[in-house]
């Protein structure tokens, strides 16, 4: 054998008893695929922690499943008609409106389907496991206050603008103050809202029985208009009725700035 080829030999052993110590000494931690790597991205939906009466509103959604109403007078009851109970660990909620039904889509921030279609405002009363509620969790993304990006508010202004009023359009954003005033018990309402509030037309102005006024109880907004009452209501959901004359309302007119600045904060 010439020393050459003698040579090659030993620089071929020298390199695998290295490629061996290596090994034995940098132990490689065999990796998963994807498919068997566990998930470390939670879904977006998540159970509630701890979901009773109090908070199964809040940003939930929920499959209810048509039941018969208690007997018993509701345990709460919000402003657009709709009665809740509270049934031993279970909601039950009669309603006019349901998520995917007659053009509902939210219910205030909530998701609630349930299992059979009604007729358009009809009511239907459903229940629901409050285990069975489920809130959507959010992505974690920042805020543009959180990057630090100030963003300007649009300034909004209202104007009141005199325009003839009547019964077929004083609903539509109005301002006005309303007088303490009898309802006609002799006559039935010329209309009557979702949420109870009945009127009457009285030639030169409207009469209005209802439980809500602007100013009252965390009242801001009718709809789109600020309706007001000289008489203050002493609890809660107490009806009062008042009158307000056609030519006392006035239309609320916006005007909005149409730029936004966007300036970044000094670091």
């Amino acid at each position: 054998m010439s020393p050459m080829n003698l040579s090659f030999i030993l620089q071929g052993a020298l390199c695998s008893l290295f490629l061996l110590v290596k090994c034995q000494c940098f132990q490689v931690q065999p990796t998963l695929s994807s498919s068997l790597r566990p998930s470390s991205r939670p879904s977006l939906t998540h159970r509630l922690a701890t979901v009773n009466f109090n908070n199964f509103w809040i940003s939930t959604y929920a499959n209810y499943t048509v039941c018969d109403a208690p007997e018993r007078e509701p345990d709460f009851e919000s402003r657009s008609g709709s009665k809740y109970w509270d049934e031993d660990g279970t909601v039950v909620r009669q309603s006019d409106h349901w998520t995917g039904q007659h053009g509902c889509y939210k219910i205030v921030d909530c998701y609630w389907h349930l299992n059979e279609q009604h007729a358009f405002e009809e009511t239907m009363t459903g229940q629901c496991a409050l285990t069975d509620f489920a809130k959507k969790r959010s992505r974690g993304r920042k805020t543009l206050q959180q990057r630090g990006v100030v963003v300007s508010k649009k300034k909004e202004k209202v104007q009141l603008v005199k325009i003839k009023i009547d019964f077929d359009n004083f609903w539509r954003s109005t301002q006005a103050h309303y007088v303490a005033h009898d309802y006609p018990i002799d006559r039935e309402p010329d209309f009557k809202s979702k949420s109870g509030s009945t009127y009457w037309d009285d030639g030169d102005g409207v009469i209005r029985l209802s439980d809500h006024w602007t100013g009252q109880f965390g009242v801001t907004k009718i709809v789109d208009c600020r309706w007001t009452i000289d008489v203050p209501q002493t609890k809660m959901k107490q009806p009062v009725s008042g009158k307000c004359l056609y030519e006392d309302f006035a239309k609320r007119k916006r005007t909005r700035t149409k730029t936004i600045s966007w300036r970044k904060l000094s670091r």
